[in-house]
């Protein structure tokens, strides 16, 4: 009560919650009155609480409902309660817990002290729920748990002390127990006596004889943790204690496994003065004598994150006649990153121990698998990094041929690839050996060494005929990919050497690998997450085998080429290669090398550069999930049409998707207003091609770049303007007709929705010389086109001041665009932008004053090597991928802001109403018509909008000020120079701050010229002051003239 007060949990200050609390009166007393026998001191302990909680005057009337000796109820609706501890009791403390429902299996366990008990409904458990890590198994039915715990902070507030660990003397000399031989499973038996309990064993092997159960009070089947001892009761509910007690008695037993070789932890919170104040910290609490508990260790489990299906956080619990607030910050558990850090330099030593020990093999080397065969093979990706013999390592490894592979040199581990072992990946069968491909053929292989033996010279013999030449794929061997030429005549840059070189000083898994493997398959380049890897490839051999691109695509891999394919990528590299371009901006370029630096960080330039191929597959590898995810896999023949593998907004209004049928008869139609926004981007720039007739385009028009014949279609017979800005300097039309010689694409524009941010499919167009009014009507006139009876809409820019005004006007002349001639356009500009126009801007175009426009900035939007058609193919890319994103978000998006308008609402409406009660009657009717007036006629005459301009005056200047008192002086009879005297005052207050602040910025340290200067500007100001106060006896004469404050009147005042 000294450090905070306590309240009211917010449930219980409702109706229902009181009523909730009065209808459990009985069962919690009844469900109370177990604790007063298995756990005396802290029932007295809680009714003690509970007394002092009825002396609060706010308090008293819930405490007189209240009925339990717990401070502190909790209602759980689950199936299932993970692991956890218990966050806002003690460690000492019991928990009680009473479970019901109509589920049939359940089981509590503590698996630190691997006991599991049968949770039927009906239960009651008493346990140390902080100080032992527990949880319930799923159940197979509805499930509702009343957790009854005292909180530790309302007994700290009270100032009550907390009782000490329960001991077993206690239950020997209250309830009768006597020694047993110690069981680990035992089955709890009646003996005909419902209220007799018989053979029921405790961790520390002490037996609860035969007693009779009505001494209990409560009836329920429980357990009882103690300082190291268990004892488990079967009981009954009895009684009309409401809705916890009218479950039937259950006569099923539970079954209790001990395992006494596990540590249960117990500590408490000491407070621990430190230089940054109070830090509270974990101290082993010391264990009863004679308790069979081993040692508690230092460092208890956490406590369940946020967020988890059991936390007991304020929120969360239902009934709490006590909560502290006002708690004391320093005694909050917490642990910053730093803490951490000093936690972990004192092992850092023992880290780095423990892996330079896995540099050497363990001693046998005995293979992991067999047991049998000496182990030389150790993979770095499987758990474990397990030793095997070449045997198992390629056994294991034939379904994981990407796996990186140690060989044991004798006194280091050297990188291999599993071709070594024989690794080869079989095709046309589901990864089974094709029965007439080279693998089949050598049913009992010769064991395959490492590299430098007579392997390499049976399967490398036209190594030199491989030499610079150019496989039939057109794919270039990859010892002269580097310098094979440029993608489009675009330069090549890359960090590592331009020719992989073999050296003979480099580690044979970098040697140029053989044509062959030991069984006759062709080695391939395979790319994957994990790297670059040679592999044999078994094609299946088979008279109806598909095609060996096709029999690469149906084990995951893709082909490099359709034909006679030597390099292949991973599913899952092209996938991971795809979400790093779009979340890190990670360039093919960037990615590929950094494929080869994991492959070998120490000779990156000998791994085979597959960059070009993988530019083209992935371009590839995009399109064809596009087509995918759209349903165009199923129906091939089907065009695809301008937009049609986009995502577009699935909350902005669109009749026939989320409408209702008679949305047309609505009386207020401004709800369905669609609204568009339009931006530019001048670094979305592209060089212009040698030869872009050769081009290839896989996407043309069909997401959210526009299609190019259309476009440059209608860009060669556009009306073009060459006017000034009439308004602000904004780049887009002072620079609309920049152009820049060396690029075909000097930026992008866009049209987005204003509410949600979605890119409109269809509507992204490239720049020519800046952003030009052409450019822009072509997005928007396919922005229009989305509009399926939508006759209201909203188009917001930056520069909608000279865009609007004629563009109409530029529809009509132009045969490629498009607007419904009953459409109404509202025009306006986005509140960053409309700020830097002209004021009369603001009241013109702000959404400010658009009905139907909302709560909106209307800012919602704001790659050079590449080909036009790879430019424009990860630019929709990019786009889909921030529509998907706003798609998957869009409910919580919606429910956030529907929560802000109905805490703003009633504000607004409340201002609102109260403005419009002050007004008189005759100006509100003025107002309203100058209002439908102004939206009436905005469209035609954005002028009208001046009825909504602040007409602002601004506060006189100093300069200004003094000259009005200067000429006043006379009139009202005050001494001349009266107003300059002021002034002066004015300046040596500016000085003295000017001053004040130079000396901060010096700070501690300032050179001895700084201190000369300062030193002089305080000797000028003491001067300024002095003559200062000698001329304030002329215009405020002597301060004993100054009539005291006790003589002065109200008046005089």
């Amino acid at each position: 009560m000294e450090s905070g007060r306590l309240e009211t949990s917010a449930s219980l200050k409702l109706e229902g919650g009181r009523s909730w609390l009065r209808d459990i009166h009985d069962s919690s007393a009844l469900l109370g009155a177990i604790l007063a026998v298995v756990h005396p001191t802290l029932y007295a302990a809680g009714c003690q609480c509970l007394g002092l909680i009825q002396q609060d005057p706010e308090l008293r009337e819930m405490a007189l409902n209240w009925s339990s000796p717990f401070n502190a109820l909790q209602v759980i609706a689950n199936r299932e309660t993970p692991f956890h501890r218990d966050s806002k009791t003690r460690y000492t403390f019991y928990d009680l817990l009473a479970t019901l429902g109509n589920y049939t299996c359940a089981w509590l366990k503590f698996p630190t002290m691997r006991v599991a008990i049968d949770y039927s409904p009906g239960t009651v458990i008493a346990f140390c729920g902080k100080a032992i890590r527990h949880g319930v198994t799923r159940a197979d039915g509805e499930r509702l748990v009343y957790a009854y715990f005292m909180r530790e902070g309302v007994q700290n507030r009270l100032g009550i002390p907390a009782p000490h660990w329960m001991q077993a003397s206690y239950y020997a000399s209250h309830i009768g127990m006597c020694t047993v031989h110690h069981r680990r499973d035992i089955m709890p038996k009646t003996d005909g006596d419902e209220n007799t309990m018989q053979g029921m064993e405790t961790v520390d092997g002490s037996f609860i004889g035969g007693i009779k159960l009505a001494e209990v009070m409560a009836k329920s089947q429980g357990v009882v943790i103690t300082d190291g001892s268990i004892w488990l009761a079967d009981l009954e509910v009895g009684g009309d204690g409401g809705e916890m007690c009218s479950v039937e008695k259950l006569r099923n037993k539970s079954r209790l496994v001990v395992d006494l070789d596990d540590e249960v932890e117990f500590v408490t919170k000491v407070a621990k003065q430190t230089t940054r104040g109070v830090r509270y910290v974990d101290v082993p609490l010391p264990m009863p004598t004679g308790s069979n508990m081993p040692s508690p260790s230092k460092s208890p489990s956490k406590a369940p994150a946020s967020g988890s299906l059991f936390n007991l956080d304020d929120g969360d619990v239902l009934g709490n006649i006590g909560v502290p607030i006002q708690l004391d910050p320093a005694a909050q558990k917490t642990k910053t990153q730093n803490d951490f850090m000093r936690d972990w330099i004192p092992h850092r030593d023992d880290y780095l121990h423990a892996i330079v020990e896995m540099e050497a093999p363990p001693e046998p080397r005995n293979c992991a698998e067999c047991k049998v065969g000496e182990g030389r093979w150790r993979c770095l990706d499987c758990m474990g990094r397990p030793l095997t013999c070449t045997d198992c390592c390629r056994n294991g490894h034939q379904r994981a041929p990407f796996h990186r592979i140690e060989h044991w040199q004798g006194q280091y581990f050297e990188p291999a690839s599993l071709y070594w072992v024989g690794v080869c990946i079989h095709l046309g069968h589901g990864g089974d050996p094709c029965p007439l491909g080279a693998f089949t053929a050598h049913n009992n292989p010769a064991p395959v060494v490492a590299p430098g033996s007579d392997f390499w010279n049976a399967s490398n013999e036209d190594l030199n005929a491989h030499d610079g030449e150019v496989s039939d794929d057109g794919e270039v061997p990859f010892n002269f990919a580097p310098l094979a030429g440029t993608l489009d005549g675009e330069a090549r840059q890359t960090d590592d050497a331009p020719d992989p070189t073999w050296e003979e000083d480099v580690p044979p898994v970098l040697s140029r690998p053989p044509r062959r493997d030991s069984y006759g398959n062709w080695i391939i380049v395979i790319v994957d997450i994990s790297g670059v890897h040679h592999i044999g490839v078994d094609w299946c051999q088979c008279e109806m085998a598909v095609e060996c691109d096709m029999q690469l695509l149906q084990m995951g891999l893709y082909p490099g080429t359709v034909k006679d394919p030597h390099t292949a990528f991973t599913f899952a590299v092209l996938d991971d290669f795809l979400l790093e371009n779009k979340e890190c901006k990670t360039a093919a370029l960037n990615y590929y090398s950094k494929l080869k630096w994991v492959t070998s960080n120490a000779f990156p330039g000998t791994i085979p550069d597959r960059y070009r191929e993988l530019m083209r597959v992935s371009r590839q590898w995009r399109q064809l999930k596009y087509r995918k995810w759209h349903g165009f896999s199923h129906d091939a023949l089907r065009p695809v049409e301008k937009g049609g593998l986009a995502i577009f907004c699935p909350a902005c209004p669109q009749p026939g998707l989320n409408l209702p049928f008679d949305w047309q008869a609505d009386p207020v139609q401004w709800k369905f207003k669609h609204g568009f926004v339009m931006d530019g981007n001048f670094s979305a720039e592209h060089m212009k091609m040698k030869h872009p007739e050769e081009d290839v385009a896989l996407s043309n028009g069909q997401a959210f770049m526009v299609g190019q014949e259309d476009y440059k279609a209608h860009l060669a017979v556009a009306m073009e303007s060459h006017q000034r800005s009439t308004c602000h300097e904004h780049r887009a039309v002072n620079q609309a007709n920049v152009d820049r010689a060396n690029l075909d694409a000097t930026g992008i524009g866009a049209t987005a929705c204003t509410r949600h941010g979605f890119f409109v499919p269809h509507t992204v167009v490239d720049f020519q010389k800046g952003e030009r009014q052409m450019n822009m009507d072509y997005s928007l006139s396919n922005a229009l086109l989305t509009l399926t009876g939508i006759t209201l809409v909203l188009v917001m820019y930056d520069i909608m001041c000279q865009y609007g005004v004629h563009v109409r006007k530029r529809f009509r002349h132009s045969a490629y665009l498009r607007m419904p001639f009953e459409l109404k356009i509202d025009q306006g500009i986005g509140l960053f932008h409309v700020h830097g126009h002209q004021d009369c801007c603001f009241q013109w175009f702000s959404p400010n004053f658009i009905v139907g426009a909302g709560m909106v900035d209307g800012e919602v939007i704001e790659t050079l090597g590449m080909t036009r058609a790879h430019r424009q193919e990860v630019l929709d890319d990019h786009m889909n991928d921030s529509n998907w994103k706003k798609t998957t978000r869009m409910v919580l998006t919606l429910m956030t802001k529907w929560k802000r308008v109905l805490l703003g609402f009633p504000r607004s409406k409340e201002s609102f109403e109260a403005l419009s009660a002050s007004t008189d009657e005759e100006v509100l009717e003025a107002w309203q018509k100058e209002y439908d007036d102004a939206m009436e006629a905005r469209q035609n005459d954005p002028k009208i909008m001046d009825t909504f301009d602040v007409q602002l005056r601004k506060a006189p200047g100093k300069d200004l000020t003094q000259l009005r008192l200067a000429g006043e002086e006379s009139a009202k009879g005050l001494e001349k120079g009266t107003a300059g005297w002021l002034s002066t005052g004015l300046k040596i207050q500016e000085a003295q701050l000017k001053l004040a602040n130079d000396i901060r910025k010096a700070g501690q340290n300032p050179s001895v010229a700084e201190d000369l200067k300062t030193l002089e500007r305080h000797q000028h100001l003491e001067v300024s002051i002095l003559t200062f106060q000698r001329r304030s006896e002329k215009f405020m004469g002597r301060l004993e003239d100054v009539p005291a404050m006790e003589d002065c009147d109200d008046g005089a005042l």
